[in-house]
């Protein structure tokens, strides 16, 4: 997860484009991401399914694409922390 944050990082720093930021990801963070689902594949067989690991590894996997959905698009970000950040106050009855 962190060199998938690493990419982010380096693409906000380096101010590229929205085009930019879809081919560094599709360069850098697509093998990663191809490399922790092979991973996942890999150690599914070897957990036992009610385990903590096993309900993890297996609710990733059940919504894989729509996790990596985010590598076709250089405007959407990788997480949704701004927005909660944003309404934390709201949800919290703070405003």
């Amino acid at each position: 997860m962190q060199k998938l944050y690493r990419v982010e990082r380096d693409a906000r720093e380096k101010e590229l484009s929205h085009g930019q930021r879809k081919e560094l990801r599709i360069k850098e963070s697509l093998p990663i991401l191809e490399e922790l689902e092979k991973w996942m594949n890999k150690q599914l067989p070897d957990v036992l399914p009610k385990s903590s690991t096993g309900k993890a590894i297996t609710y990733t996997l059940g919504l894989w694409k729509r996790l990596i959905r985010y590598i076709d698009n250089g405007q959407w970000e990788i997480d949704n922390n701004l927005v909660e950040n944003s309404i934390r106050p709201v949800a919290l009855g703070y405003v």
